[in-house]
């Protein structure tokens, strides 16, 4: 299904539970560019745990997570708030431009933040290898 022919007319959309890394990588790519308001779960049943020591495998996951964060492409949307463990900005992620709202349980590089220039309200969950510098850079 094509959802960005099919629900072009939508604004705000709700997914309650995005189960899986592959729905996640296949869902963000279809969203309409003219979404304005965006609220995801995104957790599967092995969840990470904030403060944890994080194994080998782990880290490969959290890598492959990395990846998959790629929104550009709504330029419409203002609000994206993300829950759950399975959503992570990472170095190479591209979130969209025009955000004033966002809400993210996993940040593990700063890089992608310094890219909203109207960001207005900032939650993250958990940090991860951010700097200070990176943070004063968001706060700007």
């Amino acid at each position: 299904i094509d959802l960005a022919a099919t629900f072009s007319q939508l604004t705000s959309i709700y997914l309650g539970s995005v189960t899986s890394q592959a729905g996640l990588e296949q869902l963000l790519p279809s969203l309409p560019a003219s979404l304005v308001q965006l609220r995801l779960g995104v957790d599967t049943p092995d969840r990470l745990t904030a403060g944890t020591e994080v194994s080998d495998s782990g880290k490969q996951w959290l890598l492959e997570l990395q990846r998959g964060v790629q929104m550009a492409h709504l330029t419409a949307l203002t609000t994206l708030h993300v829950t759950g463990k399975r959503f992570v900005i990472g170095q190479d992620s591209q979130l969209p431009p025009n955000l004033i709202s966002l809400r993210l349980p996993m940040v593990m590089n700063e890089e992608p933040l310094l890219q909203l220039t109207r960001l207005q309200q900032l939650k993250i969950h958990s940090c991860s290898m951010m700097a200070a510098a990176g943070l004063a850079g968001i706060a700007r």
